[in-house]
């Protein structure tokens, strides 16, 4: 019964999704079956009175739920992202921008402006650039999030190094 939950959910988050969200889907889909089949042949083997080989296949069936339980829950996380980056990504900017100058903030404080100022200010034009690209009829909100990201992980790296700078001194 869990598996064809997957499946409906699956197929009803597929309309809003891009063609690698699609193939994903379709994977996911078939890892569902795979595992209900998987299912199926334990009761078998379990019929046939071979209660070792029933719990290796259950394990397996239920190896294989779990993946695509969490490729469906992954789907859905990203769709969730979409929408709210759709919905308000001034709060998506905002929220790196408030990162960025906590950092920028660090660097002052422990005087390696000279060595990071730059880098920092670096991050604020990568924000502007992908806030820019919304500006077109159909925008790319993921694109817009997987640029914010890569920023978010940039500046952490940044911090983590002032940080152990400051820690060596």
């Amino acid at each position: 019964m869990r598996h064809i939950l997957h499946v409906v959910v699956l197929r009803a988050v597929a309309g809003h999704l891009h063609d690698a969200d699609r193939a994903e889907v379709a994977v996911t889909e078939l890892r569902v079956r795979i595992a209900g089949i998987e299912r199926d042949h334990a009761v078998d083997l379990l019929a046939a009175d071979d209660p070792e080989g029933a719990s290796a296949q259950v394990s397996r069936a239920r190896a294989r739920a779990a993946d695509a339980d969490a490729a469906v829950t992954a789907v859905q996380d990203r769709l969730a992202a979409l929408r709210t980056a759709r919905n308000d990504p001034k709060d998506i900017e905002r929220r790196v921008r408030f990162r960025i100058r906590d950092a920028q903030r660090l660097v002052v404080d422990v005087g390696m402006v000279k060595e990071w100022g730059s880098v920092l200010d670096a991050q604020s034009a990568r924000v502007d650039r992908a806030v820019a690209k919304l500006d077109v009829p159909h925008p790319d909100y993921w694109a817009l999030l997987t640029e914010v990201d890569a920023i978010t992980t940039f500046v952490a790296d940044i911090v983590a190094k002032v940080r152990a700078q400051v820690a060596g001194k």
